[in-house]
């Protein structure tokens, strides 16, 4: 299990961008290295080199569990300076397992949260692409409130359409065969239930649901997805391979909005709304970070679990 916070390359906690090893594991090697040469030169020994390889991963274990230990380099207590200063950049950040719904745009250095000083991509590997053009979106559509019970994501859906010219299907409409029409849209908007089992993430549509596995495999990606709906980044592996972001990104998508945690059908659609209104569809990057920044002065608890997953917006569209 991995967590890296970076800006192109893992900034390590004094800012360097090389990782060098630490002494212990300089040590660690030499201990598997002459348990290896006693095993050859004297094999009646091998319960003492068995010994000595648990004792020293014993020893490795308490670094790395231990909270504030600095074995194995320097302790990550703070967010580098490195990271946090004021630039149009994003900071690509790659974390797994239990900080993988981290909010990391709110995390404050010196009272300010980090969506303030600069924009946040969320991705789930190194990128193989710097970033992606943007693209003027002709056709647009927002499946919502399947379940007749988003009373928000149907006002939503119904301002996407009026003013946007969003096709919406909602209610009755928010089918399986609504989300495979969508294929070759330009954005996608999502405003449904979501759910993470044991296959990985689910959207409950009307008829039925649809899993992160028939996303990919259909390769229903557009080039811009936004995925209001409760966990949509969430997944049951620790890479979250099996998340809706991550089906949406391998089914094409270049980016995706999604929820790194539960939220509410209001705060939804207050982040969302101002997300287009923003310029989301030419640059979501830029356009998200500018509305956490806004709503992180509210008391609005929602704003930090939306995140950009994938690649950032090439500076040609800002």
């Amino acid at each position: 299990m991995g967590s890296t916070l970076s800006n192109a390359t893992t900034i390590g906690g004094d800012g360097s961008r090389r990782w060098k090893p630490a002494p212990i594991v300089w040590f660690s090697a030499l201990v598997h290295a002459a348990a290896g040469v006693a095993l050859v030169v004297f094999p009646e020994a091998w319960i003492w080199a068995a010994g000595a390889l648990l004792a020293n991963h014993a020893a490795l274990v308490a670094a790395v569990l231990s909270p504030r230990g600095s074995w194995l380099g320097p302790n990550l207590v703070k967010l580098p300076a490195a990271a946090v200063r004021a630039t149009p950049a994003p900071l690509h950040v790659l974390l797994d397992g239990p900080l993988a719904s981290l909010p990391v745009v709110a995390l404050r250095r010196d009272g300010r949260p980090l969506i303030a000083v600069r924009p946040v991509v969320r991705v789930l590997r190194l990128p193989l692409i710097a970033c992606t053009h943007a693209r003027t979106p002709i056709r647009r559509t927002v499946i919502a409130d399947a379940q007749s019970d988003l009373p928000d994501a149907r006002r939503e859906a119904a301002e996407l359409s009026s003013v946007l010219g969003f096709t919406a299907a909602v209610g009755p409409a928010a089918t399986r065969s609504a989300l495979f029409q969508a294929a070759g849209s330009d954005v996608l908007h999502i405003a449904v239930h979501a759910a993470v089992g044991a296959g990985g993430g689910v959207l409950a549509l009307r008829d039925r649901s649809v899993s992160a596995l028939e996303i990919s495999a259909a390769r229903l990606g557009s080039p811009l997805v936004m995925l209001s709906a409760c966990g949509s980044a969430s997944a049951a592996d620790a890479e979250l391979a099996g998340s809706l972001a991550a089906a949406f990104l391998a089914a094409g998508s270049d980016q995706v909005v999604a929820t790194l945690r539960p939220v509410s059908d209001a705060g939804a659609r207050r982040l969302t709304t101002r997300f287009y209104s923003a310029g989301g569809m030419t640059d979501p990057v830029r356009a998200l970070a500018r509305i956490q920044a806004e709503l992180a002065d509210t008391g609005d608890t929602d704003w930090p679990r939306f995140a950009v997953f994938g690649h950032d917006t090439c500076p040609d569209a800002y």
